[in-house]
């Protein structure tokens, strides 16, 4: 077996556990039929990972009309989810967290003291606030789910061969997470896509040189990187090592334009908190590093920086890195959990969060869609 065929069966494997994770929680909650679904399901994605070769081959006869058309469908039946399912009806409270924050900012409140509908607090950095301000005004901030969607599909067509693109088109297809990501209105995971989409545009038009627009690109990684904790791996994975590259005079444009738009972006967000108690006691970081130790937030600061200078080239071992250490992370979380309460507690009672598993789906996509080398 060589060294392609182990990573893509580990890859597979990942996928397919964490799916299984999710119909074991979500199916018992939903007194979902889930013998058959779980049985039906793995055989489907079971075939479909196996039958790469075979896909591929079927994939490269269809042209963009059918592309725009899956592409269609799939948004369908995102706006579908957002619109009919009774989110009050669900015990998650992601995308409330974010509207009674934003509603705050608006009427000139803290917002991380704001109360959503299931008694919770945002934990939401303030870029990933800002970034869902459109479509609070839309009238939804589930409407950021469809966007991040379309922003996938566009950056695949960009970026990718037409196979490629379709096959990560029904890999989403055929994951539940990202469904469930839907009908609960959580950012979660398409807060790793707008990263990940951004990261491959970017390495799409300016790959001979990164910090072309350098100002630009700073704004761009301050409002990601002030989006959510995770989103600091990929970013420095991928734009560290070119930094150090760069002459003083472009490090400094870079940095104080990232410096400033991150000032901005902070004061934006806490320019009403009433005092430093409730600043020291209600902030976004308390919520985020809840579940981690210092070797985690030490290991996920430095490892980045390390690894960017082993990238010689933006290809797979990008993702891989980045599946390595965000994965690392999640399934260590994951198990630091089953630990401490047991299998049964962690899945079925809420303790630990299965979207911090959810959350490298994107980057699995990418992976096992990569052409079986010949």
């Amino acid at each position: 077996m060589n060294y392609y065929n182990l990573k893509y069966i580990i890859f597979s494997s990942l996928f397919i556990v964490i799916n299984l994770l999710y119909l074991l929680k979500y199916g018992t909650k939903y007194n979902l039929p889930l013998l058959p679904i779980i049985i039906g399901l793995t055989v489907l994605q079971v075939c479909f990972l196996g039958g790469k070769t075979i896909i591929y081959k079927l994939l490269s006869k269809l042209n963009s009309i059918i592309y725009i058309l899956l592409v269609c469908i799939i948004l369908g039946g995102i706006l579908f989810l957002t619109k009919y399912v009774d989110r009050y009806a669900l015990n998650v409270d992601r995308w409330s967290a974010m509207e009674v924050a934003i509603r705050a900012i608006f009427t000139g409140e803290y917002p991380y003291t704001a109360i959503d509908h299931l008694g919770g607090r945002t934990s939401n950095f303030p870029g990933l606030l800002l970034l869902g301000i459109p479509f609070y005004l839309l009238g939804d901030v589930g409407y950021f789910q469809a966007f991040s969607f379309l922003f996938l599909a566009f950056t695949l067509y960009k970026v990718f061969k037409r196979q490629r693109a379709f096959f990560i088109l029904l890999l989403l297809g055929l994951s539940i997470p990202f469904w469930y990501e839907i009908a609960v209105i959580s950012d979660f995971m398409s807060n790793m896509i707008i990263v990940l989409c951004f990261i491959m545009l970017w390495n799409h038009y300016f790959k001979q040189e990164i910090y072309k627009k350098e100002i630009g690109l700073a704004i761009g990684i301050s409002i990601l990187v002030l989006t959510r904790g995770f989103t600091y791996i990929p970013l420095a994975l991928y734009f560290f090592a070119p930094f150090c590259q760069l002459n003083i005079k472009k490090q400094l444009r870079f940095s104080v334009s990232f410096l400033v738009t991150s000032i901005l972006l902070i004061l934006f967000v806490f320019y009403a908190v009433p005092d430093l108690e409730t600043l020291k006691e209600y902030n976004p970081l308390v919520l985020q590093t809840s579940y981690t130790s210092i070797y985690h937030i030490l290991f996920v600061f430095l490892a980045p920086l390390i690894l960017s200078f082993y990238i010689k080239k933006f290809n797979d071992d990008f993702f891989f890195y980045t599946l390595l250490i965000t994965g690392t992370l999640s399934i260590t979380l994951f198990i630091q959990f089953w630990n401490r309460v047991g299998f049964n507690e962690l899945l079925h009672n809420s303790v630990f969060d299965l979207a911090y598993l959810a959350y490298i789906f994107p980057i699995l996509w990418i992976l096992l869609s990569n052409p079986t080398p010949k």
